[in-house]
């Protein structure tokens, strides 16, 4: 007799509102903080999420001194992942220098999906270090990007969009808008994991750990950066832009300042292409990254 399949519950879709209050985890540490033990309006341990929309955090006002970052979700091992998926929502948790540190941050063992895919809209995130951190972690997360806003707003020290430092994470980014208030779009604090056999400690054989495919990369010192203790930022992208797909084209417009319409330099490279000398040299401030298929270029 055969027994009939288990029952499978739907992952729950949440909209809603809610505020969270960093504090000190002991007496040595003050101030704004983040990770597993600071306070996040929305906090995931494992499981699986669906965002449809709501307020998560609250940037300070005339009412609050709010210093809570707006999410954190994490796994607890490679066989209890937390697997969010973010398709709207604000996580604004910042206003100028006050506020919270992260709108959003990913740690191990965690698939985070923000937007939709073949949409370029998403949610609003927002942090005075970073829109969106992926945490240094030793085991691996899958970040992937369809579209939103990501955005730091600090106007000193480390402040980007993005905040890359999970050697371990795969990052990819259809679409969306990345701003650094006072450095990068995206800043690689830690070099995705690699060797000549890519990667070098054996985590995933073969993966790309970085895939931009779009986006708006912006930022007061630069669109993409990387941090001084890293290996150049080209030696993550280069030939490694559009990988899966052969025989196409991306074109890539460098503007000097995050306001101009005149690129001081565009170029349009095939799959396996090298971008160092596009991203090289000053006047990078914004770079635009679109992918256009099957065509000709040069």
């Amino acid at each position: 007799m055969c027994k009939p399949p288990a029952a499978r519950t739907a992952a729950p879709a949440w909209k809603g509102a809610g505020a969270g209050e960093n504090r000190p985890i002991s007496a040595h540490i003050a101030g704004p903080l983040t990770g597993a033990a600071a306070s996040y309006a929305f906090k995931m341990y494992g499981g699986t999420m669906t965002v449809t929309g709501g307020t998560f955090g609250q940037p300070p006002s005339a009412s609050t001194t709010n210093s809570g970052s707006g999410a954190f979700v994490m796994g607890l091992d490679k066989d209890n992942k937390a697997t969010a998926t973010i398709e709207a929502g604000t996580f604004v948790v910042s206003s100028g220098n006050s506020g919270g540190q992260a709108g959003f941050s990913v740690y191990h063992y965690a698939e985070v999906t923000f937007g939709k895919e073949g949409s370029q809209e998403g949610p609003t995130l927002t942090g005075l270090a970073a829109g969106l951190v992926a945490e240094n972690a030793s085991a691996a997360s899958t970040i992937t990007i369809h579209g939103g806003t990501f955005r730091s707003t600090r106007d000193s020290g480390n402040s980007d969009g993005i905040w890359f430092s999970n050697p371990r994470a795969q990052l990819t980014v259809n679409g969306g808008t990345f701003t650094g208030e006072a450095r990068a779009g995206i800043y690689f604090e830690n070099s995705p994991s690699y060797s000549a056999g890519w990667p070098s400690n054996g985590e995933i054989p073969g993966t790309r750990y970085i895939d931009l495919r779009g986006g708006i990369f912006q930022g007061a010192q630069g669109g993409i950066m990387a941090s001084s203790n890293n290996k150049y930022v080209g030696v993550i992208i280069d030939a490694r832009v559009g990988e899966n797909s052969p025989g196409g084209y991306y074109v890539i417009d460098c503007y000097s300042d995050i306001n101009s319409t005149n690129p001081v330099r565009t170029a349009i490279l095939r799959f396996d292409n090298q971008i160092n000398s596009v991203l090289a040299g000053a006047g990078r401030r914004k770079i635009v990254l679109r992918w256009v298929g099957q065509t000709s270029g040069s």
